[in-house]
Formats: structure tokens, sequence, C-alpha cells
């Protein structure tokens, strides 16, 4: 069977188990991730999106009627509109009296327009209509007696109660207008009285665009009463069997959600809510929404993700015969060049190996070649010296010539005034040109063995590189003094400034040849087109157990693309002119293994370049058995 074959049957099972995983998962899977699980995840959203909006509902009215019955009573406090109506109620009162209180009327229903179905007063007798607003009213109707005779009883001033009419259910709220004395305060006496009928749908049409949104469009509020009886609906169907069939399951005084099935083989979410209305407190808000409705987004996310498992299969197939042919062939052209393949590796296995070889020698010749231009380098620092001993010895070594050849002529003399005879004053001008000539041969004699033994001590720590104590100050001297012929004959000037005392347990060799290096290098590159031509070597105390040593010029400087590089061996910008190009890897070298220490380069162009090298006072040991050997 081919790899393609192979490949395709592989895909295929696996599309097939994906499939069957998927409707399984949905159709009988966890709960919580199964489609009954998402089923009832949205019915748990659903139902808490439905109480949310029948307490937002049942706020709504309990705020609404409220507000009304405040602005009665703010109304029928006033002592101007008492005195009104009592002018009103007189008999023989004038028509402007009659039409003052009727604007008054006026002006409170149009503060809540559509609210108000009727609006008017009543006399202190409860019988007669003094003014309405609105619909005319000329007698007060018999379903408002019992609540205008009420509401004329000593106490109470206000009452309110649910009124079923012809037009719908609504409210009835009256309002006592007391009778004021001269400063305004109730005698306890009534005017009349002030009756406000509210109509409980204004709410319902005002909210029907909420409602809708949040129920969907089968959804709905019902008003009912205590018995179950659907006082108002929100649906459009005036007499929904299915919302009275839900009312009907009412408990009264109950708040609670409840999935409910009618007997019209619908499912719904009913959420019921007492209203808090004053006396009237028989009222419940019910709200009902189907369980389809909330679950068609469940039911259109599950198609949508079938269909795009379905299409993601079927992009997947495609590229997987794209990606099987194009293996197919890879294979085929893989058969054909193994073929072949065990003598091109054969061929390719001695190619390399004829370039190892050829590479570990040339790295050979570059390490000879290395080690070669690090004896030169050293063999040009010895040869500096032995100049340097040479150009210095020969100061006091032609001082001592010259005393001895004049005492030897002193002598001669002298032993040609013995064989004549000799005065007093002629052995006393000898004895004194000898005591002269004998100081001055031995200050210089002096001076050569002093000049010996510091060449000698630099020339055995530059070839032992031995470890010891040393004064600073006192070793940069003898290195200098060693490059002073190359300094002088260069024409450079050379300023040493160390501070006095500073005492180190480390490599004078190896520091007297990073010391050498760095100057050298200054006189060498540094001064092309430099008139005054300074080198400075300064030494301060760093950090606690540290040194730094400055070696600074005022040359032409680095260009800012070598600096990367002055460090990396045989890079020199002198090639054929004197440069080996090792002299400052030598110095990086020997600073940081070493003399444990570091280095640090910063150059300007035009301006000079400042090596900063930071040792410790100590140096760190190679090994253990050289730090015993130290002690």
């Amino acid at each position: 069977m081919s790899i393609r074959v192979r490949l395709l049957a592989l895909f295929s099972l696996v599309v097939v188990a994906g499939l069957v995983g998927f409707l399984a998962l949905w159709l009988f899977g966890v709960p919580g991730l199964g489609i009954e699980g998402m089923f009832s995840q949205e019915i748990r959203r659903a139902t808490t999106s439905t109480e949310v909006l029948t307490d937002k509902e049942r706020d709504t009215y309990e705020h609404w009627l409220a507000e009304h019955r405040r602005s009665l009573r703010s109304w029928s406090q006033l002592p101007e509109l008492s005195l009104l109506v009592q002018e009103v109620s007189r008999a023989g009162a004038s028509q402007a009296s009659r039409d003052r209180l009727a604007r008054r009327l006026t002006v409170l229903r149009e503060s809540s327009p559509g609210n108000f179905r009727r609006l008017y007063v009543v006399a202190a007798d409860g019988k007669r209509v003094l003014s309405s607003a609105g619909n005319e009213v000329r007698n007060a109707p018999a379903e408002h007696q019992e609540a205008v005779q009420e509401s004329l009883l000593a106490g109470m001033t206000e009452s309110v109660r649910l009124q079923l009419d012809g037009v719908g259910a609504g409210l009835l709220a009256v309002q006592q207008i007391p009778v004021f004395d001269r400063s305004d305060q109730p005698t306890g006496a009534v005017a009349g009285v002030v009756l406000a009928e509210l109509g409980l749908e204004t709410q319902l049409a005002a909210d029907a665009v909420s409602i809708a949104r949040n129920l969907g469009s089968g959804g709905a509020v019902v008003l009912a009463d205590a018995k179950g009886e659907v006082l108002l609906d929100s649906s459009a169907v005036a007499s929904n069997p299915r919302n009275r069939y839900v009312a009907s399951q009412l408990v009264a005084g109950s708040e609670a959600s409840r999935i409910l099935n009618t007997p019209q083989g619908e499912e719904v979410i009913a959420t019921f809510r007492h209203l808090h209305l004053g006396a009237t407190d028989t009222l419940s808000l019910i709200a009902i929404r189907g369980t389809d409705e909330a679950l068609h987004a469940v039911r259109a996310s599950f198609m949508r993700t079938g269909l795009l498992v379905l299409l993601l299969a079927i992009l997947t197939f495609v590229l997987l015969l794209s990606a099987t042919a194009r293996v197919a062939q890879a294979q085929a052209q893989v058969l054909a060049l193994n073929a072949g393949l065990e003598d091109r590796i054969r061929e390719r296995t001695m190619e390399l190996a004829s370039a190892n070889e050829n590479l570990t020698q040339t790295l050979a010749r570059l390490e000879r070649t290395r080690s070669e231009l690090v004896r030169s380098e050293k063999l040009a620092a010895l040869g500096a010296m032995v100049a340097g001993v040479s150009h210095e010895l020969n100061t006091p070594l032609g001082n001592s010539l010259m005393a001895a050849s004049t005492m030897q002529d002193h002598t001669e003399v002298l032993s040609q005034a013995l064989d004549r005879g000799i005065k007093r004053s002629e052995l006393v001008h000898y004895t004194e040109q000898m005591q002269e000539g004998n100081a001055i041969l031995m200050a210089s004699l002096q001076r050569a063995a002093e000049l010996v033994a510091s060449f000698k001590q630099v020339a055995a720590d530059q070839t032992s590189a031995q470890r010891r104590f040393f004064l600073l100050d006192k070793t940069v001297d003898e290195i200098l003094l060693t490059l002073g012929p190359t300094i002088r004959k260069s024409g450079h000037r050379v300023e040493v400034d160390v501070a006095a005392g500073i005492r180190m347990d480390s490599y004078p060799g190896p520091l007297g040849q990073v010391l050498s290096n760095l100057i050298n290098n200054s006189l060498l590159h540094a001064f092309e087109s430099v008139a005054q031509r300074l080198v400075q070597v300064v030494c301060r105390h760093g950090m606690p157990g540290q040194v730094h040593i400055v070696v600074r010029d005022n040359g032409c400087g680095i260009p800012e693309q070598h600096l990367g590089r002055i460090f990396d061996p045989f890079f020199t910008t002198k090639l054929g002119k004197g440069g080996s190009g090792l002299g400052l890897n030598i110095v990086y070298n020997l600073v940081t293994e070493v003399l444990g220490g570091d280095i640090q380069v910063r150059s300007i162009q035009g301006e000079g370049t400042t090596f900063t090298i930071t040792l410790p006072l100590v140096s760190p040991y190679a090994n253990e058995a050289a730090r015993q050997e130290s002690y």
C-alpha cells in the first residue's frame, strides 16, 4: 500500500471519528458541553434575563404610582386651591372661579399626559362635581361613590383602589382638600376631594419595545389579580389562552420563576412578581417567554458549527489530496536518488575529511605563526630594553672612565715630581684631586650599579613572569627607564603620575609588558598628524582592593568602526609598517587572564585615545598549588 493511500485512509478515519465524537458530545456529552448542557445554560440565562425585566417593570409601576400620588398630594395641599374649591362650592359661584379651578386641573393633567383617564374635584357633600379636566364629568360616577365617601371621612386623607370597568384596569386615587385657617394650617374640615383615575395600560404600552427586545416577539408581560385573572396583557393577541393559563398558575403573594408546559403544548418561562401599590396590594406582574425562542440561538449556533466543521473537513481533505500527491512525487524522487546516495555520501565524506585535515593544518600553522609573532614581540621588547641599558649606562660609565683617566694623569705627574722632590703644597693638591676624582668615580659607578639592578629586575620580570610584592611607582619608573631611548628618539613627551604607596601582590613582568605595549602603540599609531605629542600614565587607588591605571594620548584617535576590533589578534592598520596586530591582543590577554583585571578603551577622533585598566591589588592565583607556594 502506497503512502498516499495510507494517509488518505488515516485522514478518513480521523474525520469519521471526529464527526462521531462531535455529534456524541453535543447530543449525549458531558453536562455543560453537550447540547443538553448548552440548552440548560441558555434556559438559566433566559430565566435570569426575564427576572431582570420583571423586576424593572415592577419598579417602574411602583415608582409611577408613587409619583402620581405625590403629585396629587402636593396639588391638593395648596391653601389657595382650598379657598378656590370653597368659593366654587358656594351657591351662586361665579363662572370665572369655576374656570380657574378647571385650568388648575388641566395643568395637573398635562403634567403627566396619557395617564389620567378622569380627573375632577368633588364638593364636601360628596355629590356635586365642582370641576373636571379631560372627559367632562357632571356627576360623580356610581363606581366612584364608595371611594369618594370613604375619602371624606375624618382622618382618611387619601385612598387608592383598583378600578375595573369597560375601559380596562385602572387605579383610583382620591385625595382630600383640607380647609386652612388664616395661618395656612389645616383646621380638620374638608373643602372637597380630588379624584384621579389612572390607566395601568399606559406603562405596558410605553415599555412595549423593551419587552419585545428582551422576551422576543412571542413574549408578554401580564397584569393579574389575586385570583389569577388577566387584567392587562402586553401581547398583540387581546385574549391569549397561553397567557391566561400562566396567570391561573399564580400563587397569591408568591414571587418565583417557573418552567410551565401550557395546554397548547408550549414550554414557557414564567416569572411572578407581586406589585406593592399601597392599598391595592392584590396585583401581580407576570413575564412570559417561550423556551423555543430562547433556544433558537443555540440551535442556530449548532447548525453553524456543524457546517463549519463540514467545510473544514472538506477543505482539509482537498489539501490532503494535494499534499499526498506531492508526497508521492517526492517519494518517487527519493527512491530515484537513493540509488546513488551511498556513492555520493562516500565522496562527500572523503571531501569533508580532506577539508578537515586542511583546516587542522591551517590552524596549526596559524598557531605557530602566532607563537612566533608573540616571541618576536618579546624579543623586540628585550631589544628595546638592551638599547635602554646601553644608553643609560653610557653616561655613568663615560664619567667613570673620564675620572679614572684624570686620576691616572695626576698620579703620573706626582710620580715624576717624587724624583725631583715634592712640595707639601703639591701633595696637598694631589690629595684633593684624588678625592674629587674618587667621588666622581664612586657616584658614577653607584649610578651604573643601580641601573644594572633595575634593568636586571625588569629583565627578570619580563622573562620569568614571577609573582612578587612590589611598589607600583617604582616598577613604573623602571619600566619607563627601559623605554627612555625609544621615547627620546621619537620626540614624544611622556608624563607619569603614580600615587605613592600603592603596593601590589602581582606580576610585574606582564604589567611592564602591558604598559610597554600601550606606550609603543601610542608612539606608532597615534601621532601621524599631531605636533604636540603627549602620552600620560596615571595610577590611582580605585575601589577598595583595586588600582586604576590610565594610559592616554592626545593623538588622532581610533576610528569608531575599528574600536570593536582593536583587541582582536592580527588586527592592525600598520601591516608592513611595523605593526604585527598582536600588541593589543597580548595586552588584553595579560590584563584579563594573568593580572585578573579589566581594560576599557575610549577614543574620539581628533582628540585622542584613553585606555583604562582596573587591576586588583592582589592578583588571582592560577591554581591552588600556586597559592600554597606563595605562602
